[in-house]
């Protein structure tokens, strides 16, 4: 899926966008952070999982980015590699940042997830996935991942924060086709299922930030309206938007690339379950 979506980034990232602010009176850091869970854990997103998992098929991220115009408070946008993140850990996420200093508005502050289903299974989010309480040694191991999610997180936003520098911003739009409305209607009801002639958002929205000089890729923001549910394996992977966030770092070194999803809950990937 990546394949399809890098096009149209790149061709965004590369000239000119539509918008450009390029007064210096903009500062932006960026940071990422590995995610991936040292012990076997539940993964979220598919109720017919019934053991933990032990299988790593790629590493997963959080990634910050942290924007100020002139004096105003910063801005922080950070994408996380999970199928959702709980109102409890962003509420501690800024009760943590405060704590050290690096106050962080309510309103000035979005958290995004990227809805991998192959991703830990959090304290608080789809408790009720699977039919039943997990066993209270399964249960610990949830609830430890959280607590360290909530930890690389604030160090992300810290580090991003702490990394912040005169810099470019500009903007501009693309479209992308990978993906298409799930709401399939049928003579017994709706199926989860693709629907060609349904309602479908093309939009790749991107962000590029730029180093004062422009010389310099700092960060990328896109947003993409479809779940990550290309794949259906028992094993940690970031799906086509960790797929995408790792393609973008190899080709433009030392910079950082947030993905989100937006409003996709009703768009599939396709082709899927497809590696």
């Amino acid at each position: 899926m990546c394949k399809k979506l890098l096009p149209a980034i790149f061709s965004l990232v590369l000239p000119a966008l539509l918008t450009a602010q390029h007064s210096t009176a903009w500062k932006a850091g960026a940071a990422h952070i590995d995610i991936t869970p040292d012990h076997p854990v539940r993964l979220n997103g598919y109720g017919n999982r019934t053991e933990e998992c032990h299988k790593v098929a790629t590493r997963i991220h959080a990634n910050a980015l942290a924007l100020r115009w002139q004096d105003d408070a910063p801005a922080v946008i950070i994408t996380v590699d999970n199928c959702g993140v709980p109102a409890a850990v962003r509420t501690e996420v800024l009760k943590r940042l405060a704590a050290a200093g690096k106050t962080v508005q309510d309103e000035r502050f979005a958290l995004h997830s990227t809805h991998t289903h192959c991703a830990p299974m959090l304290k608080g989010v789809l408790p009720f996935m699977f039919g039943a309480d997990l066993p209270a040694d399964q249960q610990e191991r949830v609830e430890r991942y959280t607590e360290t999610l909530t930890d690389k997180i604030v160090k992300t936003i810290s580090d991003a924060l702490g990394q912040m520098q005169p810099a470019q911003l500009d903007w501009g739009g693309g479209k992308v086709y990978f993906a298409y409305n799930r709401r399939l209607k049928t003579e017994t009801g709706f199926q989860n299922a693709q629907n060609f002639s349904g309602p479908s958002d093309r939009a790749l929205p991107v962000l590029r930030v730029r180093s004062a000089d422009g010389k310099k890729l700092i960060a990328t923001h896109v947003s993409y309206a479809c779940h990550c549910t290309t794949l259906g394996i028992d094993e940690i992977h970031g799906d086509w938007a960790g797929m995408a966030h790792a393609e973008m770092e190899v080709r433009f070194p030392g910079s950082v690339c947030l993905v989100a999803i937006g409003c996709g809950a009703d768009q599939n990937p396709y082709p899927r379950r497809a590696r």
